[in-house]
């Protein structure tokens, strides 16, 4: 059986259901360049958006936060509004002045692998200024929970 006579004919074939179409390089090349275009611009607003949306406020797994991280004055002034001064109307209204108090190895103040920072900060409520002296903790092995006790606060 000769199958360069068949291979010929399958060719044949194809070519006159293909002679119809055409591929035009240029546009695919522009549509495609276009869409890729709108997806990273897509892709870099919901970025931005989800930024903006978190606020800064979260901290990353595994790096203890620094003393006057946003994350470390919001968890303050939760901690200190859901305590028992603060059921009996106490409210933290503003964090001034943070600052890492206690350095001891390997809680350098700078060191974000830190197991413990030892922090203190001027703070404001309805009841005058107060000083609050507090350390962040793990609160899991995970190292993906911070805890923050207060040691000695004015109030």
């Amino acid at each position: 059986m000769d199958f360069t006579a068949v291979f010929l004919y399958i060719k044949e074939a194809i070519s006159k259901r293909l002679a119809g179409h055409s591929i035009d390089l240029t546009g695919t090349l522009k549509t495609g360049l276009v869409r890729g275009a709108i997806a990273a611009a897509l892709a870099l607003v919901l970025f931005a958006g989800y930024t903006f949306i978190r606020g800064g406020v979260q901290f990353k797994p595994g790096y203890m936060p620094q003393c006057e991280s946003p994350f470390t004055r919001d968890l303050l002034t939760k901690v200190v509004n859901e305590s028992i001064a603060g059921q009996q109307g106490v409210k933290l209204l503003q964090v001034d002045e943070v600052a890492d108090f206690a350095v001891r190895a390997p809680a350098t103040s700078g060191d974000p692998h830190a197991e413990f920072r030892n922090c203190s900060a001027f703070v404001r409520t309805n009841a005058g200024r107060a000083i609050l002296f507090f350390q962040l903790t793990w609160g899991s092995f995970k190292k993906d929970e911070v805890w923050l006790e207060i040691t000695q606060s004015s109030l």
